[in-house]
């Protein structure tokens, strides 16, 4: 009887407890990003590792974003100059990477992967003569990219699309596509309403 008791009673007690951890090290690690410039609308979740920011630009984040960092460090720079704005409840996961040399924006409701890396620049010249190129980066709002894929500089990936693991996404795609391969092609649509939430 015992046995089955604490079955019944420790697993929901410890999920409580783990959930006030994250609220509780949300507010602290969004108190600090505040003394460091960041505009935090009210908090983040945190599970695991806080991630590394360098906001050496303007860094926004909408309410109750959760960056869940349990193995791989979530990396946030943005650049003197730069701006990158995270919209209300995404979900970012482990080990990914988001870099702003000028303008990166992240719609509300957006989930992103494993190792996901989201970049505005090249770092380095193609050709002699040639500048590293710097271009906007938008992900609209409900958009799910999923692990590994890379979006780089000048994309726009439109409201509640699906970037499929591993896609190396160079150009833009309208809203409700799905996107797979190297180079990123559109795949399929997805089917939805324009209030509808992916879980």
């Amino acid at each position: 009887m015992d046995k089955v008791l604490h079955r019944v009673i420790v697993p929901p007690m410890r999920h409580k407890i783990e959930r006030y951890q994250r609220a509780i090290k949300g507010l602290v690690v969004s108190v600090l990003l505040r003394f460091k410039g960041v505009k935090v609308a009210d908090r983040v979740v945190i599970e695991g590792r806080s991630p590394f920011i360098v906001p050496d630009g303007d860094l926004y984040l909408g309410s109750r974003i959760s960056f869940r960092s349990l193995y791989g460090t979530i990396r946030i720079i943005i650049r003197g100059g730069a701006r990158l704005s995270i919209g209300a409840r995404c979900f970012i996961n482990n080990g990914c990477s988001i870099e702003s040399f000028s303008d990166v924006e992240i719609g509300d409701h957006c989930l992103i992967g494993d190792s996901v890396q989201i970049m505005d620049n090249n770092y380095h010249q193609i050709s002699e003569g040639s500048l590293p190129r710097v271009a906007r980066v938008r992900i609209g709002r409900n958009v799910w990219l999923a692990n590994r894929c890379l979006i780089l500089a000048g994309v726009e990936i439109g409201d509640h699309s699906v970037v499929g693991a591993g896609a190396v996404v160079t150009k833009s795609f309208p809203p409700r596509s799905i996107i797979g391969g190297n180079p990123a092609r559109l795949i399929g649509q997805v089917q939805c309403s324009d209030d509808w939430i992916r879980r």
